[in-house]
């Protein structure tokens, strides 16, 4: 179970990660959104850091030129470029070093709503120690212009996800339900779990927090929306279609937690990453896109095996289940 909540000062302890990449176009409305939130919560702030994966356009000028009053803002740019989760992970050193007990992230394509910053702080200052993280509902800005609303539940209270070998189960079973873009992080979660896993560049985020839930930390969920995130062909979400690789990662990540599900979760898991590549298989065809139909045909293959795989072991775990329970 949780601890009790404690209630401290977040005074100067909080910092601002903003990482981008070529993102000139979005950026400034991602930047007027921080400043945007109200100055008494901007107070709390020490640093917004601006973490530019050496971006080739305009990102930089863009970044330089913020300035928000009575909060410093530090731009922290690679020579080249290394990956988003690279990037990440050196702008939380820069964090750790300047001692933030937590910190938030903001991706560059999305928007910070009203309400974003307030509602974090003050479940930042109220929230059980255990937790380690505090996200929200958001909403889908889609390319068409058309939103898809999130859950929105003002009146209803933190939700803490306990950590626990059931929870990465479920979270296995039913995909990433933590949204890094806009949560908040407490830092001293980094020194015991580790930082995000840049070998798993699309799912970097589910494969972290399936680690720190497997590690007993818990996890805080806010049900409203207060991101506005942007869907389109560019981001990693459009680019790992084509490529199939959140089939690829999700396998990896079955290999390590898979022995948390039962025989028949663990199949029905892998069926679903059959269909799905058997759609992306079917719409490659029709796109004549012999790039992603490629990765979807191998990662349909794999999913295959990884359920024959399954198949080999559910009948000596059903054999083991009727002898268990005395059946004649």
């Amino acid at each position: 179970m949780s601890e009790p909540a404690a209630h401290f000062d977040l005074q100067g302890t909080v910092g601002i990660v903003v990482p981008c990449y070529n993102a000139e176009k979005t950026l400034p409305e991602t930047l007027q959104s921080i400043a945007a939130q109200p100055a008494a919560c901007l107070s709390r702030v020490s640093t917004v850091y601006l973490a530019d994966d050496g971006s080739s356009d305009a990102t930089a000028d863009v970044a330089g030129a913020f300035r928000i009053q009575g909060v410093r803002i530090e731009l922290l740019r690679n020579a080249e470029n290394l990956g988003q989760w690279q990037t990440l992970n050196k702008a939380v050193e820069k964090v750790l070093q300047d001692g933030c007990r937590w910190v938030l992230i903001l991706h560059a394509d999305d928007v910070a709503k009203e309400g974003w910053l307030s509602c974090m702080l003050e479940n930042m200052g109220s929230c059980p120690p255990r937790v380690m993280s505090l996200s929200s509902s958001w909403e889908q800005l889609m390319p068409d212009g058309s939103v898809v609303p999130g859950e929105d539940d003002p009146e209803r209270a933190l939700t803490v996800i306990e950590g626990s070998q059931a929870n990465v189960a479920g979270t296995l079973k039913k995909g990433c339900w933590w949204h890094i873009s806009g949560c908040a992080i407490r830092t001293e979660v980094f020194e015991s779990a580790g930082r995000f896993d840049a070998t798993f560049p699309y799912i970097s985020d589910l494969e972290w927090l399936m680690r720190v839930l497997h590690r007993g930390w818990d996890v805080g969920y806010i049900a409203r929306p207060l991101i506005l995130y942007r869907q389109h062909e560019g981001n990693v979400s459009s680019r790992s279609m084509r490529e199939s690789l959140d089939v690829r990662e999700g396998l990896r990540l079955a290999a390590k937690y898979g022995g948390l599900l039962t025989p028949a979760d663990l199949w029905c898991w892998h069926w679903r990453q059959v269909k799905t590549c058997l759609r992306r298989v079917l719409r490659s065809c029709l796109r004549r896109d012999l790039f992603a139909l490629r990765h979807a045909c191998i990662m349909l293959g794999r999913s295959w095996l990884g359920m024959i795989q399954v198949l080999m072991l559910w009948v000596p775990w059903v054999r083991m289940q009727h002898g268990r329970h005395g059946a004649p």
